[in-house]
């Protein structure tokens, strides 16, 4: 067992990911160390913006990951191996589970988790990586702001035992970075992609210039999504630019 093989819970920080890096400014962190918080004063999500969670009622946590055995080209692939563990554990409660590229998890077309991977390299190979994931277990009211949430309570109409929750978690997390460790890299994509959130259907796009349809086909190596468009032409775009 790596994820979760110790574990900090906080009541209270700004950012769980910001505290596992200022920890290991200071202090020898082994692999696979979780930092649990009850409550986020500043939860961080992709491309800078902030992760909503009620006190005592969600999973906010961030694992420190040390992936030298992988290529800084193939980070994507972490990327891959995490969002499938997160979809894996809500896949034990629900179907319907999609990853929507690059990093949420959907249940339907409902947001139930979101992941932010902050990595670190030494010339050429990693260092290492913290990986944060904010989980909607037992809140029930977001901010109106907040397009399509939903969370496992939502959707089972109980209450989960965080705990138990947060063990399932290190345990799906877990089995997918060891995939990642024996370089299942073929499964690994092929299970992504078999997950992707509106895949092979028709949808709008937005660029900051303008909104057209297209289809996902794909996503290569380096994370770009690949889009099938009317022309019947393929063509890729990066995390920041293009949205759905």
């Amino acid at each position: 067992m790596i994820v979760g093989k110790s574990v900090i819970r906080l009541n209270e920080t700004v950012s769980t990911n910001d505290f596992l890096a200022q920890l290991m400014k200071n202090n020898p962190v082994e692999e696979g160390m979780v930092v649990w918080a009850n409550y986020q004063t500043g939860g961080k999500g992709e491309g800078g913006s902030t992760w909503e969670s009620k006190r005592g009622k969600n999973l906010t946590i961030s694992v420190l990951l040390t992936p030298v055995f992988l290529s800084p080209v193939r980070q994507f692939t972490l990327l891959k191996a995490i969002a499938l563990g997160v979809k894996d554990f809500v896949s034990l409660y629900t179907d319907t589970v999609f990853v929507k590229w690059p990093n949420d998890i959907y249940v339907g077309t409902d947001k139930i988790a979101g992941i932010l991977i902050e990595n670190s390299f030494i010339g050429d190979r990693f260092e290492n990586s913290l990986v944060g994931v904010g989980f909607n277990v037992n809140q029930v009211y977001f901010s109106k702001d907040i397009p399509n949430p939903v969370s496992l309570k939502i959707l089972l109409k109980k209450n989960l035992d965080l705990n138990e929750c947060f063990n399932l978690l290190c345990n799906a997390l877990n089995s997918r970075y060891l995939m990642l460790g024996k370089k299942k890299f073929a499964e690994l994509d092929e299970d992504y992609h078999n997950s992707l959130y509106k895949r092979e259907q028709k949808t709008t796009f937005h660029t900051l210039e303008r909104s057209f349809e297209a289809t996902i086909s794909g996503v290569e190596e380096s994370g770009k999504l690949i889009l099938l468009l009317k022309d019947k032409t393929l063509k890729s775009f990066g995390f920041k630019e293009i949205k759905y």
